[in-house]
């Protein structure tokens, strides 16, 4: 089984891919850097496993993601942004709803389908 697991270098997702790739996973594991995950706590090392560098706030990066995917393969969406507590700036909403909520759509949806939006 293929599974794309996005936000892999977190602390969920460290452990997600951990569990994952040591069950037989073929494991592509996204973060913004591109690196391997780590594993967590001084466990033994990870299997060698596809890296992919994306910041999913970005159109590019979400295509780029949605090219990964296919109807074989299992999305696992853990990305996510910790705003300034301090900055509640719209700006930072609307980078926080796009990285939690669209980066789940956006790969998932059909080609153009973000180019159009109501209003």
């Amino acid at each position: 089984m293929k599974v794309v697991v996005t936000g892999a270098t977190g602390h969920l997702g460290r452990f997600v891919v951990e569990r994952l790739a040591h069950a037989g996973c073929e494991l592509v594991a996204v973060s913004r850097s591109g690196r391997a995950p780590e594993p967590p706590f001084g466990r033994p090392a990870l299997p060698p496993l596809q890296t992919l560098a994306l910041d999913l706030c970005t159109d590019d990066a979400v295509t780029a993601l949605a090219n990964v995917l296919g109807p074989e393969v299992t999305l696992v969406h853990l990305a996510g942004s910790r705003p300034d507590a301090t900055d509640g700036t719209r700006a930072a909403r609307d980078r926080l709803l796009d990285l939690d909520v669209m980066g789940t759509h956006g790969p998932l949806e059909p080609p153009g389908a973000r180019e159009h939006e109501p209003g």
